[in-house]
């Protein structure tokens, strides 16, 4: 069994009459006779969405145990069919469409209700023989998850962040800011670029399948600065998916209210004679991303076409979908909704929860995510969504009990995140690594890619960079993902 949401990676190998499973890949892949066989058909979507998303994994046979969902294994079955069983205990689509049809009060009343619910999230996370702290990134759900916990501890708690030298990127300042203004025992690490890069070496390591996300990076590196302290951290996950945080629901808002206008304008591109002069690829990006986005199933999965033209020549066979086609199922017509749903079942348990639980495990250190906590995500489905969104106001119920604990400006501030250089380090320290790695003798032995198209493609790559986010082609993440991809296989399949 899995928990709810993903917190826990599980997964299994079907070995004859044995079943074997762990929580990583390496004890299945130490076990004898695994024969280390690569699942293909999964790359193409690694390589556009960074991770190998459930129900799959890097290898064939190999199987994530999906979360919210009991595998039931039966020995000496007589069929195949017998021998293993599957159920989902929580499922996101239909408890969601449930819960929706579960009235809350007035948003004041709602606000209330959800606040006791976040405490007693908080609490139970708490609860430890081992001593406790939290990651405080200064954002909104971090702060919210951290003011929780110095209400109800009584002691100052420990808060952990990393800031960066480059401005543009650092944090930190509205950190230490937030825990002063909490009174919370807080410890900062200023790192460098150096400090980042040097975790390059350890990601095949402790991501035992190809990752790509590279904010596994600061992710790693706060959870060392943690681990000197404590052996539990709080985390603030789950606020964005569950509440509406990301920047690209404000995009998936805008698609919505342009569908018709975008149907309109890929049926006129289709005419034969504008369909002969290409013209939907002269249109500028952003009109190209509303006209191609025809595909019910996949409607608030935008843009991504210049990438999936270049992953279609990087791999000459086909595969899995690039996007999840699953969308329909939800039965919601608000996109942001709908996408959320989405978010929750696949970038969160696939990206955002692989990573903070590899990085907290490389430093023996367990997150705790009170967000996640299940009475927390049902009643986020019992809330009208524009108590989550309104008038561009993202997580806005979760930002007002926010603000019952620490002022607006300490908080109010663009998304930044953690960031990585991959440009500068990809035609930098690693251009000889990366040049090594799309070599066409070496490419044709290893018989996974299309070694002309690679070879080609990535010494372009490292010839002109990324072009500005007005050519809609910045594609130091998709090289980012064949590197990791490929530093994976050299540790793993023993071959180079």
């Amino acid at each position: 069994m899995r928990d709810r949401i993903g917190k826990k990676p599980l997964f299994y190998w079907i070995n004859g009459e044995d079943l074997v499973f762990a929580s990583e890949l390496k004890p299945i892949m130490g076990y004898p006779g695994f024969p280390k066989s690569i699942r293909r058909d999964v790359l193409k979507r690694y390589l556009f969405q960074q991770c190998v998303n459930e129900p799959y994994s890097i290898f064939e046979n190999v199987y994530k145990v999906v979360p919210g969902q009991i595998l039931k294994f039966t020995l000496n079955a007589q069929t195949a069919e017998e021998r293993i069983t599957k159920w989902k205990y929580w499922d996101i689509s239909k408890v969601y469409n449930t819960k929706k049809t579960e009235s809350v009060g007035s948003y004041e009343e709602a606000k209330a209700e959800l606040k006791d619910i976040l405490r007693d999230a908080v609490g139970k996370r708490m609860i430890a023989d081992v001593p406790v702290g939290a990651f405080l990134s200064g954002g909104y759900d971090s702060s919210l998850v951290t003011a929780i916990a110095q209400e109800l501890s009584k002691e100052p708690v420990k808060t952990y962040s990393i800031g960066f030298n480059e401005e543009r990127y650092n944090e930190a300042r509205y950190a230490k800011e937030v825990a002063k203004h909490l009174g919370t025992r807080h410890t900062e690490l200023y790192i460098d670029e150096q400090a980042m890069f040097d975790m390059v070496e350890s990601i095949p390591q402790y991501y035992d399948e190809p990752f790509a996300d590279s904010s596994q990076i600061p992710s790693m590196l706060v959870a060392q600065l943690a681990a000197k302290d404590v052996t539990v951290v709080l985390s603030g996950d789950g606020g964005d998916e569950f509440f509406c945080g990301y920047n690209l629901y404000d995009s998936v808002s805008q698609a919505q209210k342009l569908d018709a206008l975008g149907r309109l304008a890929y049926g006129i591109c289709q005419l034969p004679p504008f369909r002969k002069a290409g013209l939907l690829e002269r249109l500028s990006f952003r009109v190209q991303v509303v006209a191609g986005n025809h595909d019910r199933k996949t409607k608030t999965q935008l843009g991504g076409s210049s990438y999936i033209r270049v992953i279609d020549g990087m791999l000459p066979d086909n595969g899995v979908p690039f996007k999840f086609p699953i969308e329909e199922k939800y039965n919601e017509k608000n996109w942001q909704a709908r996408r959320m749903l989405l978010d929750e079942e696949t970038y969160l348990p696939g990206d955002i929860l692989c990573k903070v639980d590899r990085a907290t495990m490389k430093y023996s250190i367990e997150a705790r995510c009170p967000i996640l906590d299940v009475n927390v995500m049902e009643y986020s489905y019992r809330l009208p969504h524009s108590y989550k969104y309104a008038g561009g106001v993202k997580k806005r119920i979760l930002k007002d009990i926010a603000y019952d604990y620490i002022p607006r400006e300490l908080l109010d501030r663009p998304k930044v995140g953690f960031a990585v250089p991959l440009d500068k380090w990809m035609r930098g320290p690693l251009r000889v690594r990366l040049a090594d790695m799309c070599d066409m003798d070496y490419l044709k032995r290893q018989g996974i890619f299309d070694a002309e198209y690679v070879n080609r493609f990535i010494n372009e790559y490292l010839r002109t960079g990324d072009k500005g986010p007005a050519s809609g082609a910045n594609f130091s993440r998709t090289v980012w993902s064949f590197f990791v991809f490929q530093q994976w296989y050299r540790t793993y399949m023993n071959v180079r």
